[in-house]
Formats: structure tokens, C-alpha cells, sequence
């Protein structure tokens, strides 16, 4: 059997219900019924009998699809063209759906095309109607990359861009209520179309996460503009109201002498925002990304260092800087698609109330930490540095590959706490990193060790003290003596690293999604007061032991939760102080021992938002206390595995649990701040998915 390909096109139409191609025949004939299952298609096919390069399916009517959607899919990598005949044509999707292609073999880019370039009469169109739009490209990445290009325009209540690959849209992206999210993979929105309308109208909320790529050609007026990671450029004016930033490093380029224009500035504190930017003092290719009024003035008093304002002093080191934010060395020549530079904060980014975010280009940045002072930017672009005595800095750039400053016996000052390493995987050891009043934020694609001790005046066991990010799998590593340490390392992008008091029990840690901790090798201790968040618990090998609390030390190798330690899964409302999402323990943990005055807290607002720690690889051992929070009259439930409902008339979790495996007993109290908390004791191991609530 050769060249097989398989191509499903689930169509509803008003005769027949769906066609599946099963022929395996390189002369089969898509004529012949007995080449189709469930059916005829009634469309007409051109092109080669056997589609081993490239299947045109002609559309000469406009198409009723059925509840799975528009599924395109090969066993090889076979292009497939979608022309309307006299058109345009539409595909309807009364009960919603979605666009799947996913096209297998060995190529990075199989083609799919609906509608033909500058052709009005062969131009497809998907009208969802008042269900979502959704278009999922090489959902399950078990294939290429693969690409879609729509000569037409999507319509529906919603637009939802999922998997991978890459989405060409050259039509119209029409939403009902405004809102747009990019959750994977590229898309181009280009600022021309057969039908004469393009890119995003009547936009309210735009919004991208982490992995997702937007490059916009057309102008876009949004209410919000919401980044959770993400990379969005425009080469035409954005503006809105809000500009959001969540959990995680996102980047923002203006490109072409575009401008960019926002209201205000909602931010989270785990949340690193990464700006375009060349040698220049304007970001991007002179074009601007700026704040309006009051806005700007609140910006400005967030600013750390020498207090002096960029368009007073523009080509001294001692300038503000804006301590979350830096500039990439991405440039116009770059691919928007492929580049990994965009993500790589090269340079620190001050803010001027005229010209909004501006770069700091090397040539102002001080060179070294001989003469520096509090308020000085910093630059280091030699290998190795050795203190001779106590330094210190506004934000520290290290530019060279490899780099490693040795602080001997001294201390080195942090002001703003930025700490930029590029692509250059360098060392900090001996000696001492002293923080301010501001959390170390360390920002690069490759890993940055730290053997150093690090200090905080902190004293807040919540408050921000350490918050990192990397792209391309890079982070931080941190194996000094960190136990005078107190308060909480956020982890917004790539990984942690930690072994002996690196992470000290005095320390916890929150896990942003996609983000791992403690990532080790070889056998060595980890540590943490408490592990919470939407990320993974990860060892490189089964050598390794995480002890979070104050957990017996142990010579075999797992997770223990001893008194005081906790394990809360989800990621934190910071209004409500819930959590939702999925915790996760990797497979080279095979088993998890909470021993006694351990915690294990499972919030549960709605079955959209319960949270849940996901251990399916380990044999857990639980001996301390479950903590099923639960909102009053949320509606909640029923929950897999525990099953209770909240009681709309009273302030209370009626009913039971569902199913108490044998040896297990409930213990239900209150405590300040919840309505309840049901505590459910475990006694004897259980293996598999710990909780999971759906």
C-alpha cells in the first residue's frame, strides 16, 4: 500500500449528510461510490484522480456543515484548494463547529486554500452565525506546520484561533460581540480582501496567549487589548482603551512607523512586557507606543532609578527605567514567524510622557561597575568580571555569551532589581545579590545561574520577591544559600531551577502556565514552603527529591509535603484570592507523601474554573488535609471525584461526599474568609490522577 491519504470533509448538505474518502488507490476515482463511505459527496473534484500533490474541490453552492465542522485531513502531506464556482460561496455552520485541518507528513507547511487571490466569484466565506468562529491548525502538533490561507471572511459570535501552523486570513475576521482570541500558532490579518473589508471590524477585545503570534497590516480600535504571554505586531495604528498584561512575557512591536496608543496600563505582577525596539529612541522603526495622560504620569512615578526623566538627560545612564518591561533586538528584516529574537529583552526601557516607551541603546548605558552607583544602568560586556570591592547598579544588561561575574567576597546592589542577560547563559557566584525595595526580575532566552547569595529586606512570606522569565526553555538556577530568604518566587515564563537552599522552606513558589519547578538532575534536594499555580512540578530524572515545609528529609527520591508545606493548584484571582486550573506533577516523580500538618487546597468557584493537582504518574501517599473551598451558592459541582452541591439558600456545602474509598473520613469546619472548607483526611495511598474536578 502506497501513498496513502486519507481526506475526511465532514459537510453537511441539504441531501447528504458527510463524505469520507477511503481509497488507497494511486488511479482511484473519487467518482466512484465505492470510493466513499456514509455516502456521496456531491461536490465536483478536479485535479489529479489520486491527490498526491494537490485536490481542488470545486463549491458551487453555498454548504450547510454539520455540528463536527469543516475537517480537512490527510495521512500525507497533500495540499487541498476550496474554489467557489460563481460566487462567492459560503460554508454555514448552523450548530457551530470548527475549522480543523490537520495534515500529516514530513512538511513544515502543507497547504490548504479556500478562495482564489483577486477572484470575487471563486471567494469562500464561514459564517458560524451566533456560534463561535473557531480555526484549529495542526491541533495535536503530530504534523507539519500547517497553513491556511482564506481568501474570505469568518464570521460568528466569537473568533478563536487554536493549535499551531499558520493562518493567512485576507478576508475579514467578523465577530458579533467584538471579541477575538489568539490562543496558538501565527496568524496574518493582511489589510486587503476580495470582498472589500479586512482585518478586525468592530474589535472590542482582543486578546493573545502564551505561544500565540498576531501580525496585523489593517488599524484596530479595541476597547482591551489583553496580553497572557503572546507576540502581537502592527504595521498600522493600534489604540485602546486598556492594555492588559497577564501572567507571563508578552511582546509588542510597532512596526513601519505604526503608532500605538493605549489609555492606561492593567498589568499583574507576574506579567513581563517586551517592546520592539533598534538603536534608536523610539521603539521600532520610529514609531511610538504610548500612554495618554494621567496614565503616563502614574507610569512615570513606576520608573526606578536616578529619577531623571529620559527627554531631560537622554544620553546619560542615569535614567528611570520602567523595572517590567525591556527592549528586543528585533528588527523589520527579521521573520515575524520564525525569529526567536522577539523575544530576547536586549536593552532596559525607560518612558517619556511624549514619546511614551523609549530604548536605552547601549551607547548610553554605563560601561561596567567600577564607577556605578544606584542610579546608573549598567552594561557588562566582558566574560568574566571580578569585584574588588561592594558594587552596585540600577539594572545590570550582560551582553557576552558566557559571561561570568565573580562578586568574591562582596556585595553587589541592585536598585530597580532588572536584570537582563540576553542569549548569553551567564554566572553570578560567590559573594552576595542585594536586593531593594523592588523584586529581582532576571529576563533572557538562556539559563542564568546564580550561586550567589541572594538577600531581600522582605519580610511579607506573599510578596513578590524573585519573578523570572525565559524564552526557548531557558531560566533561572539558583543552588547559593538563600535561607535568610522570605517571601515568593514568581516563575512567569520557561524554568526554575533550584537545589540545596537555593529555594530555602521559608520561600514559595508560583507557577505561571507553561512554567516547570524544580527541573533538577542527578539526585540533587530541592526545596519550597509551598508550590502553587498552573504550571508542573518537574525533575529532570528520578534522582531527585523536593521537600516542600518542613518535610523529613528523606534519602528516596518523590515530593514530600511536611507540616506547614501546602500544594495549591491553580492559578490565583488576585481580587478573590481563588484559584483556578491544573497543577501538575511530572512522571519522574513517581510518588507524593503528604505527611501530617501538610495541606493540599482545592478551590472550586464554578465547573468552568475548579482546580485540580494532577499527579497521574505517582503513587501518592496522603496523610494530611485535603481543603475543598467552595463559594456560597456558586452552583458548583458535581465534582469527579468528591461530589458535593452549594446550597443557593445558605452559606454552606450541603450534601456528601459521593464516594469515601474505604479507610478514608470527612471533617468539615470553617475558617475566616470562606464561606466553608471541607477537610477530607486521606489514610492510605491511592495511585493515579490525585483530584481531579471538572
Amino acid at each position: 500500500m502506497q501513498n496513502r491519504l486519507c481526506l475526511l470533509l465532514f459537510l453537511c448538505a441539504a441531501v447528504l449528510a458527510r463524505g469520507e474518502w477511503i481509497s488507497t488507490a494511486e488511479t482511484g476515482s473519487y467518482n466512484d461510490p465505492a470510493n466513499w463511505r456514509n455516502g456521496l459527496c456531491d461536490d465536483t473534484f478536479s485535479g489529479p484522480e489520486a491527490p498526491l500533490t494537490r485536490t481542488v474541490l470545486s463549491v458551487e453552492a453555498d454548504r450547510l456543515v454539520g455540528p463536527d465542522g469543516l475537517r480537512i485531513r490527510h495521512d500525507a502531506a497533500a495540499a487541498l484548494v476550496l474554489e467557489g464556482v460563481g460566487g462567492p460561496r459560503t460554508f454555514n455552520f448552523p450548530e457551530g463547529g470548527a475549522i480543523l485541518v490537520d495534515i500529516g507528513g514530513a512538511s513544515d507547511a502543507v497547504a490548504v486554500r479556500t478562495g482564489v487571490q483577486n477572484s470575487e466569484t471563486a471567494r469562500i466565506d464561514f459564517d458560524f452565525g451566533a456560534n463561535p468562529a473557531i480555526v484549529s491548525l495542526s491541533p495535536d502538533a503530530t504534523s507539519g506546520r500547517d497553513t491556511l490561507s482564506c481568501f474570505g471572511s469568518i464570521r460568528g459570535r466569537s473568533f478563536r484561533r487554536e493549535g499551531d501552523g499558520t493562518l493567512k486570513l485576507y478576508g475579514a475576521i467578523e465577530t458579533a460581540n467584538g471579541e477575538a482570541a489568539f490562543l496558538g500558532g501565527t496568524t496574518y490579518l493582511y489589510n486587503w480582501g476580495v470582498s472589500g473589508t479586512h482585518g478586525l471590524p468592530g474589535l472590542t477585545t482582543l486578546r493573545l496567549e502564551s505561544g500565540a503570534k498576531l501580525s496585523l497590516q489593517s488599524a484596530v480600535n479595541p476597547q482591551t487589548v489583553t496580553l497572557s504571554g503572546g507576540f502581537l505586531q502592527s504595521g498600522a495604528a493600534l489604540t485602546a482603551d486598556t492594555l492588559e498584561l497577564l501572567p507571563g512575557r508578552a511582546v509588542l512591536i510597532a512596526r513601519d512607523n505604526a503608532d500605538f496608543s493605549f489609555g492606561a496600563i492593567r498589568r499583574t505582577e507576574a506579567s513581563f512586557l517586551t517592546l520592539g525596539a533598534n538603536e534608536a529612541a523610539r521603539i521600532g522603526a520610529g514609531s511610538l507606543i504610548r500612554l495618554s495622560g494621567e496614565n503616563a504620569t502614574n507610569l512615570l512615578a513606576e520608573c526606578v532609578g536616578g529619577g531623571v526623566p529620559y527627554s531631560e538627560t537622554p544620553d546619560s545612564s542615569r535614567i528611570s527605567i520602567v523595572p517590567w518591561a525591556g527592549a528586543s533586538s528585533f528588527s523589520t528584516q527579521e521573520s515575524f514567524e520564525t525569529s526567536t529574537e522577539a523575544h530576547d529583552p536586549a536593552l532596559p526601557v525607560a518612558f517619556d510622557a511624549a514619546l511614551g516607551f523609549v530604548t536605552l541603546p547601549e551607547s548610553s548605558l554605563l560601561d561596567g561597575l567600577s564607577t556605578a552607583t544606584l542610579e546608573d544602568n549598567v552594561l557588562i560586556s566582558e566574560a568574566a568580571v571580578t569585584l574588588e570591592t561592594d558594587a552596585a547598579a540600577n539594572c545590570l544588561v550582560l551582553k557576552t555569551w558566557g559571561t561570568t561575574l565573580d562578586l568574591n567576597t562582596n556585595t553587589l546592589t541592585l536598585a530597580s532589581g532588572l536584570l537582563l542577560h540576553r542569549n548569553t547563559k551567564p554566572t553570578l557566584r560567590n559573594g552576595t545579590l542585594a536586593l531593594g525595595t523592588e523584586p529581582l526580575r532576571a529576563f533572557g532566552r538562556q539559563n542564568l545561574t546564580i550561586s550567589s547569595t541572594v538577600t531581600s529586606p522582605n519580610t511579607d512570606p506573599d510578596a513578590t520577591i524573585i519573578l523570572t522569565a525565559s524564552a526557548g526553555g531557558g531560566g533561572l538556577i539558583l543552588s547559593g544559600d538563600n535561607r535568610g530568604l522570605t517571601g515568593t518566587i514568581l516563575v512567569a515564563a520557561g524554568t526554575l531551577s533550584a537545589s540545596g537552599y537555593g529555594v530555602p522552606d521559608t520561600v514559595g513558589i508560583e507557577l505561571c502556565r507553561g512554567t516547570r519547578y524544580p527541573v533538577t538532575w542527578g539526585g540533587a534536594t530541592s526545596r519550597a514552603r509551598a508550590i502553587g499555580g498552573i504550571g508542573a512540578i518537574q525533575a529532570g530524572d528520578n534522582k531527585n527529591r523536593l521537600l516542600i515545609g518542613a518535610a523529613e528529609p528523606s534519602a528516596a527520591t518523590g515530593v514530600w509535603v511536611g507540616p506547614g508545606g501546602a500544594l495549591t493548584p491553580g492559578e490565583r484571582n488576585p481580587l478573590t484570592g481563588r484559584r483556578s486550573g491544573t497543577l501538575t506533577v511530572g512522571d519522574k516523580f513517581t510518588h507524593i507523601v503528604f505527611q501530617e500538618g501538610s495541606t493540599l487546597v482545592i478551590d472550586i468557584t464554578d465547573a468552568e474554573t475548579a482546580t485540580a493537582l494532577d499527579a497521574a504518574s505517582a503513587t501518592v501517599e496522603l496523610g494530611g488535609t485535603l481543603a475543598v473551598r467552595d463559594a456560597a451558592g456558586s452552583g458548583c459541582g458535581p465534582w469527579t471525584i468528591l461530589t458535593a452541591r452549594a446550597d443557593a439558600s445558605a452559606d454552606t456545602i450541603t450534601g456528601a461526599f459521593a464516594a469515601i474509598p474505604e479507610g478514608f473520613r470527612v471533617e468539615s469546619f470553617s475558617t475566616e474568609g470562606y464561606d466553608t472548607v471541607n477537610a477530607l483526611r486521606l489514610l492510605r495511598d491511592v495511585r493515579a490522577t490525585l483530584l481531579t474536578l471538572r
